[in-house]
């Protein structure tokens, strides 16, 4: 179908009029006011991703390196690297991460070792407070809470070690501990 302007033909195929005069600059686009051959001109000059190939391709197959490219091109190039780097991050990412199950266990079991560690101090404490001032209490006190403190880091620290070495049994790509 004819058209007697460029930009009636743009809005039939669906772009912009900038991006038509972009096109328009191209080598071997069509001289005459058909719509029809403007959107198969269109359809091979534009950018799209290929299955499986990170770096983008022109419709026609031919990869972009360092080519002078219009705006428009441009554009639609960097959203597609863009989007491989946000996947890149995003597997990254996952790769840190810590499955549910084993973190709930984690925090279980040092729940316990402080748990543990609190009941003994209330059972030893009192023999040991017997008789003694406030200032004397207080390094006592301090002396068992920290104790009990470091118990659960270490029970922490060791359940962690032993997550990783199971991880990296399991998944020898993923042998990284967690994110600290």
């Amino acid at each position: 179908m004819k058209h007697k302007t460029k930009a009636q033909i743009a809005k039939e195929i669906g772009i912009s009029r900038e991006t038509l005069r972009r096109i328009a600059k191209l080598p071997g686009a069509p001289a005459s006011l058909n719509a029809d051959e403007w959107r198969a001109f269109y359809g091979r000059h534009r950018v799209q991703p290929l299955p499986g190939v990170t770096a983008p391709v022109l419709a026609s197959g031919e990869p972009i390196d360092g080519q002078k490219l219009d705006y428009q091109t441009a554009r639609t190039v960097r959203m597609v690297l863009a989007a491989e780097r946000e996947r890149i991050a995003l597997e990254q990412a996952r790769s840190n991460l810590m499955d549910v199950a084993e973190a709930r266990e984690i925090f279980t079991k040092a729940g316990t070792v402080v748990k543990m560690g609190l009941l003994r101090m209330c059972n030893d404490l009192p023999p040991v407070l017997e008789g003694r001032g406030p200032v004397e209490i207080q390094k006592i006190l301090r002396a068992k809470v920290e104790s009990v403190l470091t118990q659960m880091a270490d029970a922490v620290d060791v359940l962690r070690a032993e997550y990783a070495a199971d991880l990296a049994a399991n998944d020898p790509g993923r042998s990284q501990t967690p994110a600290e």
